[in-house]
């Protein structure tokens, strides 16, 4: 690959699709608006002149790259500044060569970090971690059907697929009835508010609740961090909108949703699916038994919105929690995770996948 060359694109080059007059027949400077804009509007980057994108380029054509992006992890207690990688993307013909191993040489050069970490990875770029023998926490997804369109379309075409998803649909909507009138009476002592316009007071309440979590390592969603995904998406798809629960007017937990459209939901063929994702969650301590009845809440509030509803977590009781109220396990999101700090190395219970706050919107999943 001696014919290609890198670069590193600014955070504040990120204004423009734009960078050094390249050509980008691939899409690796443009991105869109709203990617972009996400990365630069980042709280944790303070400093805009810092890399944000290496760029690979081939006889003037932008070929490759990968977006990086910094967050804090909170290890014990201690803060630690963290290189998150995004949008790892290689040419189609040019993915047989040393192009997408090459990429994070340079990075490491012109961003080095302690640790770099990614969630929700590509299949590609599983089997490159498992190619380097990295570690990484697979995280069951937990899916279920609030419409059927997108799942008996792979079966079935004409009249007679009108006529399944009907029947289907209908059976549905009389399980959903049932149980948001479970979901009801379990949770009538508690009140569910959902606000864009949330005071400083409010995001602070939250960030404690996240903090009050006992794992001894978690990603940090802080104020900035809550703040920060209200308000940018990568897509025109709206951010993340969060719910507070509240019991005799204190606040005892929240979650954030988002809702997304894919022309292309998974590698099965489910195609055009309008999709609800429980991204983000916490509950006191004393409350948790009440955890699953909420985020069940939170599902059956979307799904009159979706054709499907996904909760990702690697909470073996949650999981066990849905799987009986009728969500299926589809696929895994993953997180991932190189130190390069000697003394952490030597930690063993940071490998151990029980010992962290794992949720769906760590890295830039959430956006």
């Amino acid at each position: 690959m001696s014919d290609v060359e890198f670069y590193s694109r600014s955070l504040a080059e990120m204004t423009s699709p734009d960078f050094r007059g390249l050509d980008d027949p691939y899409g690796v400077l443009a991105l869109s608006t709203q990617k972009r804009m996400a990365f630069l509007h980042n709280p944790f980057a303070d400093d805009k002149g810092m890399h944000c994108q290496t760029v690979g380029v081939k006889g003037n054509v932008a070929i490759g790259g990968e977006i990086h992006f910094p967050l804090y992890w909170r290890v014990r207690g201690e803060l630690i500044r963290v290189r998150y990688g995004s949008t790892t993307f290689v040419a189609k013909a040019h993915r047989k060569t040393a192009l997408g191993l090459l990429i994070p040489e340079f990075t490491n050069k012109v961003f080095p970090a302690v640790i770099n970490a990614g969630a929700g990875c590509s299949q590609m770029m599983l089997r490159l971690l498992r190619y380097w023998k990295e570690p990484f926490f697979l995280l069951p997804r937990m899916v279920m059907l609030f419409k059927s369109r997108s799942v008996v379309e792979m079966k079935l075409r004409g009249p007679l697929l009108r006529l399944i998803v009907g029947c289907i649909d209908l059976g549905l909507r009389l399980y959903w009835m049932t149980v948001r009138l479970l979901v009801h009476f379990k949770l009538k002592e508690y009140v569910f508010e959902a606000s864009a316009d949330y005071d400083a007071d409010t995001f602070r309440q939250v960030a404690d609740i996240i903090a009050s979590d006992k794992h001894p390592y978690a990603e940090l969603h802080d104020v900035r961090w809550i703040k920060w995904h209200l308000t940018e998406s990568f897509t025109t798809d709206h951010p993340m909108k969060l719910t507070l629960v509240k019991r005799d007017g204190a606040l005892i937990a929240f979650y954030m949703t988002k809702i997304r459209f894919h022309e292309q939901a998974s590698a099965r063929g489910f195609k055009n699916v309008r999709l609800g994702s429980i991204m983000e969650w916490q509950i006191r301590h004393e409350n948790e038994v009440d955890l699953p009845w909420i985020l069940l809440r939170a599902g059956c509030d979307m799904g009159r919105k979706v054709d499907a509803v996904e909760l990702v977590t690697p909470d073996t009781l949650l999981e066990r929690f849905f799987r009986r109220c009728g969500w299926r396990h589809v696929g895994d999101s993953n997180f991932t995770f190189h130190i390069h700090s000697e003394i952490l190395k030597t930690d063993p219970d940071i490998f151990v996948k029980e010992n962290w706050r794992l949720r769906p919107a760590m890295g830039d999943a959430g956006l």
